[in-house]
């Protein structure tokens, strides 16, 4: 999750061709301007793209239903050709149509994903009470070398920075990596180490974890 940063520069400027109104100037941090050579070019790489993508889950919830005929592991993994009958063809052209959003818009929007309109709302409201807050409560919780987990306010695009503050989580609660004092080769000898970096979460908003934990 993420939000703009709310947080400008003491002593900010604003760039000639963003201005707008002169009379209403919204000062800009110099740290969030991009060199006019690495600012995005718009171009329509294709003409029959002219809208964020959309990608529609619905097929995936059929099957849940018994709708759709569900590939065996045979059609699933003997062949291409089996690999391609029943819901596994379906899955497959979701996966296409996601590989292909990521590569050409960056980004896009899922309907009929099944997840209730009023959990949606509920974490926005507990997402937005989070970064709302003052700085000084956001960073007891900010991301470090030890755990990579948590809010952070100073990525790069470019090496410039990103005007936006994000929170970081993963949908187990933690994530695990071999450590450094262990050979890591998962065959159970006791010399397998891992590192565990659990989710941060601040602890006068009680709600905002209980929300990402449904």
């Amino acid at each position: 999750m993420g939000a703009p940063n709310p947080n400008p520069n003491p002593n900010p400027v604003v760039p000639p061709d963003l201005i707008t109104d002169p009379d209403h100037v919204t000062p800009i941090d110099p740290a969030f301007i991009v060199p006019i050579e690495q600012r995005p070019s718009y171009r329509r790489s294709h003409p029959a793209i002219d809208r964020i993508p959309i990608i529609d889950l619905s097929p995936l919830h059929l099957q849940e239903q018994g709708l759709l005929k569900e590939a065996t592991v045979e059609e699933s993994c003997v062949s291409k050709e089996a690999a391609g009958k029943g819901d596994y063809k379906e899955r497959e052209a979701i996966v296409r149509e996601v590989g292909l959003a990521c590569e050409e818009w960056g980004f896009f929007q899922v309907i009929n994903h099944g997840i209730p309109s009023s959990y949606i709302q509920n974490l926005k409201e507990a997402a937005r009470d989070f970064f709302t807050l003052p700085i000084e409560e956001k960073v007891k919780v900010k991301r470090s070398s030890e755990n990579a987990l948590g809010f952070n306010d100073g990525e790069l695009t470019k090496n410039t920075r990103d005007w936006k503050e994000v929170f970081d989580i993963v949908t187990d609660g933690a994530y695990c990596l071999p450590s450094d004092d262990g050979d890591g080769d998962g065959d159970g000898d006791g010399d397998d180490h891992v590192q565990v970096f659990p989710n941060r979460w601040p602890s006068n908003l009680p709600m905002l974890r209980l929300v990402n934990s449904g």
